[in-house]
Formats: structure tokens, sequence, C-alpha cells
């Protein structure tokens, strides 16, 4: 469990003592546009494709493509805007991100922009965009937050329900 330092690599294994294997990756949104995918050294592609019911960013099947045509893994994620509400928010993400379930992991981005204050609204509000996702997709998406927002609020009801979490590091 946990991770050691074996020859110049670090190696991590799960709660059962399986090890799980290290990749490489990054995630990019609009600020990214522009970099040339096939020149970094990367397994994987994490795109921003939707925030709210207002905003897609109008690259993302570009280099959702472009990552699986390299070879690479990709996943897809929505940034919450907690004043729409979530199913709403869930529907716009899976229209934009359709052409690519099961080809993409499915997340959501959980974190304050500016000052919305998008962290209070909770758990299931989360859990009720995860739900939504799921119940449309049969994809289970995971959940992105910091180390802090993991600490300072109760996920029980997303972790209870299985969905991974992806945290900030």
């Amino acid at each position: 469990r946990g991770r050691t330092f074996v020859n110049s690599e670090w190696i991590y294994a799960d709660n059962d003592g399986l090890i799980i294997e290290n990749l490489c990756g990054f995630d990019m949104a609009s600020y990214q546009d522009g970099i040339d995918l096939s020149r970094v050294p990367a397994d994987f592609v994490i795109i921003k494709a939707t925030q709210g019911d207002y905003y897609t960013f109008d690259k993302m099947v570009l280099y959702a493509n472009w990552a699986l045509s390299l070879g690479k893994q990709i996943g897809l994620y929505h940034f919450v805007d907690t004043q729409v509400s979530a199913q709403e928010q869930a529907d716009y993400f899976i229209s934009a991100v359709r052409p690519f379930i099961g080809k993409a992991v499915l997340f959501l981005d959980w974190e304050n922009e500016g000052n919305k204050d998008n962290l209070s609204a909770g758990q299931y509000f989360a859990k009720a965009f995860l739900d939504r996702v799921y119940d449309a997709t049969g994809v289970k998406p995971l959940i992105y937050m910091s180390r802090s927002v993991l600490h300072s609020y109760s996920w029980s009801a997303v972790a209870d329900s299985g969905y991974g979490l992806w945290i900030a590091q």
C-alpha cells in the first residue's frame, strides 16, 4: 500500500497491494491552446470540454482526436458552475463529449472560480452531476479537486457511490 522509490522510479500500490502503473500526462484548457501534442512526452491528456451550460472549449474535439491518433489516452472534464443546476450542466457536458464516450475518461472539475463559491454547494450537488452523467452514458466519471477541498468537506456520498477521485498535486 502506498508508494516506494525503486530504481529511480516511484512504484504505487493500491489498498490491496496491487501495483499501479505509472502514467505521465497533463491537463489542458484554452490556456494551452497551440501546444504540439506530438512533442509532449505524455501517456495521457485530460482536456477541458465544458463549463456551466455556456462554454465549450472550441478545440476540444481537435485535441481529443489528435491525442487519440498519437496513441495517447484521453480524459475530458467539465468545470462546475453551481449557479447552473447539476442536471443541466451534466446534459450540456454529455452533449459535447458524446463522440468520445467509451474512448475517454470523464471528469467533474470541482473548484471555485473567481468570486463563484462552487465548493459550498457540497457533495450532493457534485453527486447529482456525476449520477446524471453515469445514468446517461454508462460511464462512471471521476471528480477532480485539491487536497484541501478533499479534507475540508465530507465526500462520503460521492465515495460510497463508487466515483473515483483525482487529487490535484
